[in-house]
């Protein structure tokens, strides 16, 4: 394992070094300038893991807690009451709503008013 951590070291080196002697100033300051601030990022970014996963260790802490406390069974507690429902579905509308009004329906063609007679 040490010797696999001295092998990526030595060839992150080499890499490093034949990139930074092919690049040019302004592209080596833009990769630098990118390394800085993926670096600067890192401690940040393990904060936020770690707060992220103190807070949720807490809330899991909560829940067991909440939940032993409730679902401890006791002489006192009755079982639970399930209904089943008949299989009928309730009438939300009035009977012979639902097929419309029993009055016919009168069509006007907008534009037609002349060709319609009276009476």
């Amino acid at each position: 394992m040490k010797a696999l951590l001295i092998a990526a070291v030595a060839f992150g080196l080499a890499l490093a070094l034949i990139v930074g002697l092919r690049l040019e100033e302004g592209s080596l300051a833009v990769l630098i300038g990118v390394l800085c601030g993926i670096a600067a990022g890192l401690p940040v970014s393990g904060a936020l893991l770690y707060l992220l996963w103190r807070e949720r260790q807490q809330a899991r802490r909560v829940e067991e807690h909440n939940w032993q406390q409730h679902n401890v069974p006791t002489a006192t507690t009755a079982p639970p009451v399930v209904i089943l429902n008949s299989g009928q579905r309730p009438d939300l509308l009035p009977r012979g709503y639902a097929l419309g009004p029993s009055q016919p329906r009168d069509f006007v063609i907008v534009g037609e008013e002349e060709m319609r007679k009276p009476g």
